[in-house]
Parts: C-alpha cells; sequence; structure tokens
C-alpha cells in the first residue's frame, strides 16, 4: 500500500516539477492576481455608478483588496449583497419618468369648479354649467377665457376703454371668467346693466356682485348725498334682481364696513383729526360697535364673500345683500 501511494506521490511530483506544468501554474497565478485587481477596480467602478459619496467607492475597492487573492471571491459575493440595488442613472430616469407623468396628468384638463374631466371642445361643464370656453364671434373658433385676442384670426376682444368693472358672467363659474365693462360705464348701475345685456344674449345665466355699504340701510349724520346714493344703489340692485331673474342672472350685494383700504384709513383720520382724538381712538370706537369687537377688516374677507356669492354655491341666492362689518345691530337686514 505504502509503495502504491509512494508511486501516485512520485508521478504527481513528477506533473508538478515539469517545466511546462511550472509554467502554466506561474501563468494561472500571474491571472489570478490580475483577476483580484481587476476585481477591486470593478467595485469601485460600480459603487461610483450607485452613490453620490465619493468615499464609498475606495472602500468598495478597499474590501476586494483586503481579502487578498486568496479571498477575494468571497469578497465579491459580499459586496454584490450590501451594495444599492439601483444606479443613479436608474434612480433619475424613473424620477424624470415620474414627472413627465405628472406633467402629462397636469395637461389633462378640468373642469375648475367641480374638478370634472373636460374635453377640449367643451364650451360648458356639462355637470355644474362652469363656462370653460367662448366662441370667437369673427371666426366662432374655441378661444379660452382670458384670451385678449383669437389667436386663429386675430380679432382683439379688449376694448379700446380701460377695464373697469368685472363681472362673472356664468351662474356657477370662477371669477376669472368677466364681462370686460368699458371705463365710461364704470359706475355701478350702467356696469350692471351692460353686464346684464352681455349675459341675456349669452343666453348662460350669471351672477352680478356689487359692494354697497352699510351707509344703505344705516342713516349717518352729514351723509345724505352719500347715504342716499348707496340706498339707491341698493334698490337698483333689488330691481335688477327681479327684472333679471328670468334670465338666470343673479344679483348680489356686500355691505361691508371699516375695511382696512387707503379710503377708509384717510376717513379715519379724518374723522379723528375733526374730534380732537387719535387715530387708535377713533378705531377703538369702531371696533366697539359691532358685535365682535373687530377693528380693521382685511380686504380678503370682502372678495372672499365676493368670490363665494359668484359661485355655483349660491346659485339659488339673488336680491339679498351680506354684511362684512363684524356685527352692526342697526345694519341688520329687516
Amino acid at each position: 500500500m505504502e509503495q502504491i501511494l509512494a508511486t501516485i506521490g512520485d508521478a504527481i511530483g513528477s506533473i508538478v516539477d515539469n517545466p511546462v506544468v511550472q509554467f502554466g501554474l506561474q501563468l494561472f497565478a500571474i491571472y489570478w492576481v490580475i483577476l483580484w485587481l481587476a476585481a477591486a477596480y470593478w467595485a469601485f467602478r460600480d459603487m461610483q455608478l450607485r452613490t453620490e459619496n465619493p468615499i464609498v467607492p475606495y472602500l468598495a475597492s478597499a474590501l476586494i483588496v483586503v481579502f487578498t487573492p486568496v479571498g477575494f471571491p468571497l469578497a465579491i459575493f459580499t459586496y454584490r449583497i450590501v451594495r444599492p440595488q439601483e444606479r443613479i442613472g436608474d434612480i433619475y430616469e424613473r424620477n424624470l419618468a415620474e414627472e413627465a407623468m405628472l406633467a402629462e396628468i397636469e395637461t389633462i384638463r378640468h373642469c375648475p369648479t367641480c374638478d370634472r374631466r373636460a374635453d377640449p371642445g367643451w364650451i360648458i361643464c356639462p355637470t355644474c354649467r362652469t363656462r370653460l370656453n367662448r366662441v370667437c364671434p369673427n371666426c366662432t373658433k374655441l378661444v379660452g377665457l382670458d384670451w385678449s385676442l383669437c389667436a386663429w384670426c386675430g380679432k382683439d376682444f379688449e376694448r379700446r376703454e380701460a377695464a373697469a368693472v368685472a363681472v362673472p358672467v356664468s351662474p356657477v363659474s370662477p371669477v376669472s371668467q368677466v364681462v370686460r365693462v368699458p371705463a365710461r360705464d364704470a359706475s355701478p348701475e350702467p356696469a350692471v346693466g351692460r353686464a346684464a345685456v352681455i349675459m341675456r344674449r349669452q343666453g348662460l345665466g350669471g351672477s352680478i356682485v356689487a359692494s354697497v355699504s352699510k351707509a344703505a340701510v344705516v342713516p349717518g349724520k352729514e351723509a345724505v348725498a352719500y347715504g342716499g346714493s348707496k340706498a339707491a344703489l341698493l334698490q337698483a340692485l333689488r330691481v335688477a334682481a327681479v327684472e333679471l331673474g328670468p334670465d338666470n342672472i343673479r344679483v348680489n350685494s356686500i355691505n361691508a364696513d371699516q375695511v382696512e383700504t387707503p379710503l377708509f384709513l384717510q376717513f379715519v383720520k379724518e374723522r379723528a383729526a375733526s374730534r380732537g382724538v387719535t387715530v387708535e381712538e377713533q378705531l377703538e370706537v369702531y371696533r366697539k360697535r359691532n358685535l365682535m369687537g373687530a377693528s380693521l377688516i382685511p380686504t380678503e374677507a370682502v372678495a372672499d364673500l365676493a368670490v363665494l356669492l359668484a359661485s355655483c354655491k349660491f346659485r339659488y341666492t339673488t336680491g339679498n345683500f351680506l354684511t362684512v362689518d363684524g356685527g352692526l345691530p342697526e345694519a341688520f337686514p329687516r
């Protein structure tokens, strides 16, 4: 048995000692070392594609080097487990695809009132009756509500007079849809009349919201002209509501008081000077006379109410006025 083993050992030794085999083993060892170094470089380059951290690629390469040519296959196996699953380019590409999808979704038009998906060729939303487009009177093509001229025929929708009053024309339309009234009709009564003419011609109904004043219902000293004009305006709006109701055109008004505008602040200064008090003391007088103890009311409160009155939420309300005054009992509707 020993002789057989010795014979086998001698045969293996003679093979190993063969110059050709020795040369082959040396070549394999050189190839293995090159493969080890190439694996370290591959890990470095691969990690650069997967992270923006400049240090991590060097750590990945060091992991392969530390395991030496003997154990670097195990290091490669470990690296493939712990490395990030996605490359930076893949992440960027996915993010771009998501942004492109979101942008495409945003280009799909929806009704601004009920958020229903709207066809580009619709003029009115069939759900809430919001006006979506209008027809050019010159070429009869659809144009946007905010277009100042027709892109197809060049028809100029703007008049040479400056626009002074904007009135929503659809009974449930957003405020962006307006009838432009020339400057010569900027006073309330002509403005309402002109808007009513356009709304009747369109046949879509509409909503007219006017700003009046508490002076329309609350008399004050030395305010005959002002109070009388406001009372006349309020009555004119009520008459307009009666006349325009059959055309589905709503007419409502807002009675506001002590709104923080430059005109009112100037009035407060003049009133305080005439009474020999400070502006703060005069504002305190105004604050105490309303139930909610409001001092200066922001203009946004009046604007919000105007938008609400023009919206579909008040589509069955006409001929009324709402107050924005903090609660003045003498100005309550009777």
